[in-house]
């Protein structure tokens, strides 16, 4: 599957561009990270690649057909989403919830059925989470909820997962268990994502590709390895940063430092 935005601008203003000219592709079995500061317009951009806002000029294709075009069961079967995690006073157990992601599959008046709910636990057991079931979501913690949204993602059967700032408020120990999710359900079921993040580091290690969004409302796009450079960095955060790189026994690690 493909995912593509072509030359497309948004602003929330006449003549105020939020978004300018923004074209990049994501496809299934890739993770492609979507870098900038706050404020930038990572957020924006999501909803309007997903047609939750109009582009004033561009188009959102999915495998070449517009977004627009698609039924919104279709599209949803397609994609999953995971928003930014928000402990919730939502009454619905953690089964509950990972279950609202059939919903994309049943019709208006159809109720969950036995394979539905397999298919919910199946969800629940891959993140690692299955033990929490019963729990309810407002008694866990900001790290468990993450892993709760991003298997009722995956309970809707997605070939690619779009989510927000998915390690945002988490310690580190979650936030590597939640990057390491994403990595694993790339190379276990080929499921690809496009990751919403502020930290340079993660999108460094975790990505195929990226778009490094500026402050000028523009961006660049390519392989994550050479648009996440030092320059590129520099114009998206407003401040000099240094990129450092060392090895263990096992992998390459990327460390990004700002100057100051």
């Amino acid at each position: 599957m493909t995912f593509e935005v072509n030359n497309a601008w948004f602003g929330y203003q006449q003549g105020k561009n939020v978004l300018s000219d923004i074209s990049f592709s994501a496809k299934s079995g890739e993770i492609m990270s979507i870098l900038g500061s706050n404020g930038a317009g990572k957020t924006t951009l999501l909803k309007c690649m997903l047609g939750l806002l109009k582009w004033q000029r561009g188009e959102t294709r999915l495998d070449g057909i517009k977004i627009t075009e698609y039924k919104h069961r279709d599209l949803w079967s397609k994609i999953g989403y995971v928003p930014q995690a928000r402990l919730s006073a939502f009454t619905y157990t953690v089964f509950e919830m990972v279950l609202l992601g059939r919903s994309a599959h049943l019709g208006m008046f159809e109720q969950p059925n036995a394979n539905d709910r397999k298919i919910a636990a199946e969800a629940l057991d891959r993140v690692g989470i299955l033990q929490l079931k019963d729990k309810p979501c407002s008694k866990i913690s900001g790290g468990e909820l993450q892993m709760v949204l991003i298997a009722r993602a995956l309970a809707t059967r997605p070939r690619m997962l779009i989510l927000d700032e998915p390690e945002s408020n988490l310690d580190f120990r979650n936030q590597v268990t939640v990057l390491e999710t994403i990595r694993n359900l790339k190379t276990e079921s080929g499921i690809g994502s496009i990751v919403n993040t502020h930290y340079p580091d993660h999108a460094l290690t975790l990505s195929d590709t990226a778009l490094v969004m500026l402050r000028d409302g523009t961006s660049v796009f390519g392989p994550a390895s050479e648009v996440i450079n030092e320059k590129n960095l520099a114009k998206a955060f407003g401040i000099d940063v240094k990129i450092f790189e060392y090895r263990d026994e096992r992998h390459r690690h990327t460390c990004v430092m700002p100057v100051y």
